[in-house]
């Protein structure tokens, strides 16, 4: 029998469908951070039910979970610790704290909310982390993506309970706001997430954990979910139809024919999306024959536009940001530049700059654990 490698973890040198064994990978602090890494999992949905009112405006339980989950894993890695060539995924996570830090260091004056946020942000890269770690463990592939299936089902049960009780005449925090849409006779669902987008972007990820084919999941759960799933993001009304479309397409390019057509898809979302942001097109989804195109540019130009002239008002040394040129009645900030990025304001219909503190979801840095709610102007 040979001797074992020296490892930061002792593996067995039985394999079975999902490789090594490793002994003891789910004893101890580390078994109790995988438990509290799929609790979180299982709240990451749930934003605005079950409430967590402190740190943050848009915090969540989910935030406090995983955080036990980071501590109890970052105790095993001091325990087991063993240098590790860096890769060049921890090369971008490196690049993109830094510059969220570097933005809130150079922020004039610097947001309320700040550091919160940019805590946020180092919990994002430490969830890449814990999960690149946690997932390669015996059996935890599988066990995530039960979890994952399991709390679809009630992400898509919530979204459809909200569409029916809005069109009964009951508004309730499952559904959200219209965003660039016209208000009409439907409701939008977010579930528990904080917007319609959000739910559409965990619908994409989901879905994409439910299809592994690692994930070992019963076939009638599986294909329940993914049609819960398919059902949720197309009661959002958002662009991200278009992703979770493209994303199905791409799981089952097996052949060079599928291929093609992914690739054919994906180049006619993208004229889509870049269409619907260059031009204002009025649409009401309970009536899409009415649907026009307006002549003032749509409020994605208007970002655009306000952006560019915040970075040449940078340039010439001017710290002001361009008042809006929009005709909706929230015109866009100018959040163009880590200088720029805490010090927009926001200009009233009478030309008057007045301030407006960021609102979480929309600029700057997302809440902790903010993966899907870091989106709150993401497709509509």
């Amino acid at each position: 029998m040979p001797s074992e490698p020296p490892n930061r973890r002792s593996f067995s040198w039985r394999r079975d469908s999902e490789g090594p064994q490793r002994r003891g990978n789910l004893g101890g602090v580390l078994r109790a951070a995988g438990l509290l890494y799929l609790a979180a999992l299982a709240l990451l949905p749930w934003a605005t039910w079950p409430r967590f009112p402190w740190l943050h405006a848009h915090a969540q339980w989910s935030d406090a979970v995983f955080a036990g989950a980071a501590l109890l894993w970052g105790l095993d890695q001091l325990r087991t610790f063993k240098a590790t060539s860096p890769r060049l995924v921890h090369l971008g996570l490196a690049v993109y704290l830094g510059a969220a830090a570097l933005s809130l260091a150079l922020a004039e004056p610097r947001a309320e909310s700040g550091s919160a946020k940019l805590l946020g942000m180092a919990m994002l890269v430490t969830l890449t982390l814990v999960t690149a770690d946690l997932g390669q463990g015996p059996g935890m592939a599988v066990l995530i993506a039960r979890t994952v299936a399991v709390t679809a089902l009630l992400v898509a049960s919530a979204a459809v309970a909200g569409v029916v009780l809005a069109g009964l005449g009951i508004r309730t925090e499952l559904v959200g706001t219209y965003g660039d849409l016209v208000p009409g006779a439907y409701a939008r669902a977010q579930a528990g997430f904080l917007h319609p987008n959000l739910l559409a972007s965990f619908c994409i990820f989901a879905a994409g954990v439910v299809a592994r084919e690692d994930a070992a999941l019963p076939r009638g759960l599986r294909r329940l979910a993914l049609g819960g799933l398919l059902v949720a993001v197309l009661l959002t009304f958002s662009r991200a139809i278009l992703g979770f479309g493209l994303a199905t397409l791409i799981r089952r390019a097996s052949t060079l024919g599928r291929r093609r057509l992914a690739a054919a898809y994906a180049v006619a979302s993208l004229g889509v999306v870049v269409a619907l942001s260059a031009v204002h097109l009025s649409l009401d989804p309970a009536q899409p024959l009415d649907a026009r195109l307006l002549a003032e540019d749509s409020p994605r130009a208007q970002s655009f536009v306000t952006a560019w002239a915040a970075l040449r008002a940078e340039r010439r040394g001017d710290t002001r940001s361009p008042g809006p040129r929009g005709v909706r009645a929230h015109p866009h900030r100018a959040v163009a530049s880590p200088r720029t990025a805490h010090r927009s304001r926001h200009l009233g219909d009478a030309g008057r700059p007045r301030p407006r503190r960021p609102g979480p979801g929309r600029r700057g840095f997302p809440a902790p654990l903010d993966r899907f709610r870091s989106r709150g102007r993401g497709p509509c």
